[in-house]
């Protein structure tokens, strides 16, 4: 009797999973036939899930590519649209000579040094500007004049360039009367 009820058993089992495998393939290719019907469009770009729902992807993507760009957003992109016409924003090398923190350590007076970094504080005024840019290893001073760079470049350093902006720099170095180095852009 024993032996009866555990063969009895093995081929319920059996028989059981093989149900279960047969009701799993049923689910699972309804499924892919209902995410088939999902993804198919008609020809106005409406798919199934959009009929249902009563809308249009193309309605939907014309949305998202009409956005409206915020106040300082549109500034930033009005800026770059006017320093394309000047020079390349994007330039694909800038060659340096030092870094900023071995700029740091030159003797006063040395000249044709070129340096590279993001601007993070300016004091822009009438002929003179400073500027404090920054690299990975340390930041530094710059000074800015409209007689050493010329007036068509101080007014485009002045209206076009902003906190944040990337800028290479050439000129010499100097310490100020407060005793700090600087980099006086020629």
């Amino acid at each position: 009797m024993l032996l009866f009820s555990i063969i009895f058993v093995n081929i319920l089992s059996v028989n059981t999973f093989t149900y279960i495998y047969t009701i799993v393939g049923y689910v699972e290719f309804f499924v892919i036939i209902v995410s088939f019907f999902m993804v198919t469009y008609k020809k106005d770009g409406r798919g199934l899930h959009d009929m249902i729902a009563g809308t249009s992807v193309i309605e939907e993507v014309k949305k998202i590519m009409e956005r409206q760009f915020s106040e300082q957003e549109q500034v930033r992109r009005d800026k770059l649209e006017e320093i394309k016409n000047y020079c390349n924003p994007y330039p694909e090398r800038y060659e340096v000579t030092h870094k900023i923190k071995d700029a740091r350590l030159l003797e006063d007076g040395t000249t044709d040094v070129a340096i590279a970094g993001r601007i993070v504080f300016m004091r822009k005024m009438g002929k003179l500007s400073f500027v404090r840019i920054r690299d990975i290893e340390g930041d530094m001073q710059l000074e800015i004049k409209i007689d050493m760079v010329g007036e068509d470049k101080y007014a485009f350093f002045k209206k076009l360039i902003d906190t944040g902006d990337f800028i290479g720099a050439k000129g010499e170095i100097f310490t100020t009367q407060t005793g700090e180095k600087t980099f006086k852009s020629t």
